[in-house]
């Protein structure tokens, strides 16, 4: 990260901070609940114990493979082909422990069928999705092969059986996944950190969310592309709710609420 990528970051949170609220300020008593029975139930479980002995196996690991990155880290750069070693991959790419729990608790708590993510990586966060909803049908796309192959081998360690990886760019595969889905009730967005494609692949998902859907986007203050998405997806006419949490966002379709942005830390 160079110096004044640096610095965009340290005045984005400092912005964020300013005008973010805390959850005793909330007085949507949708957003109130979310927030305090969702996100602070904290209690530790076989399940999320052993996708946390996981990680930390991934963070050991100096096993090298081809890493193929159609969403670079770079906004002006489309494809990067690098060696790495997993252990590199799983401490840049593998969610915090405290964002996995929530994605966890959030399929637990509202039981999501149909789940769509962007993004395999390791299959971390597909854990938790999988584990909190065991019933649901999730959808995962990953576009490098080398990834999908760890990334089956981490489900299978966790006994994990309600999993579908896509392979291939989303460019070429979203549309034709999504011809095969009725309905989405979660997205988690996290496979893509540039602007016109974190858009256009929100646009696609749209048409078949529903009320109750749920978007959830990881990290929208990432760089200033991320950032102006996050934007434009908020102020989209559908979109009734957004929180902003700094380092991922969710958006509510619920027609019976009032349109409203929310900037929170937790």
């Amino acid at each position: 990260m160079n110096i004044t990528e640096a610095l965009r970051r340290t005045i984005s949170y400092i912005d964020f901070f300013y005008h973010s609220r805390t959850i005793q300020r909330i007085h949507s008593p949708f957003v109130f609940n979310l927030l305090n029975d969702v996100f602070n139930d904290k209690k530790n479980n076989d399940d999320i114990t052993k996708i946390h002995s996981l990680i930390k196996e991934l963070k050991k690991d100096n096993t090298s493979f081809v890493h193929t990155d159609f969403g670079a880290s770079n906004e002006k750069e489309q494809l990067s082909i690098k060696k790495k070693k997993i252990k590199t991959i799983a401490k840049k790419v593998i969610s915090s422990k405290k964002e996995g729990r929530i994605l966890f608790n959030i399929t637990k708590h509202f039981q999501p069928e149909t789940i769509l993510e962007l993004g395999t990586s390791f299959g971390i966060g597909t854990s938790y999705m999988a584990m909190g909803n065991p019933s649901a049908n999730i959808i995962t796309m990953e576009g490098c092969p080398e990834t999908i192959k760890i990334a089956n081998k981490n489900l299978k360690k966790l006994n994990i059986n309600n999993v579908k990886i896509v392979e291939g760019d989303f460019r070429n595969t979203l549309n034709t996944t999504l011809n095969t889905i009725n309905k989405l009730d979660f997205v988690y967005f996290d496979g893509n950190h540039r602007e016109e494609p974190t858009i256009e692949y929100f646009e696609k998902c749209l048409k078949k969310a529903h009320n109750d859907t749920i978007f959830f986007f990881d990290d929208i203050n990432w760089s200033k592309g991320m950032k102006i998405a996050w934007e434009r997806i908020i102020n989209h006419d559908k979109t009734i709710v957004s929180i902003n949490f700094y380092f991922f966002g969710m958006i509510f379709f619920r027609k019976e609420m009032t349109k409203q942005k929310f900037i929170i830390r937790i």
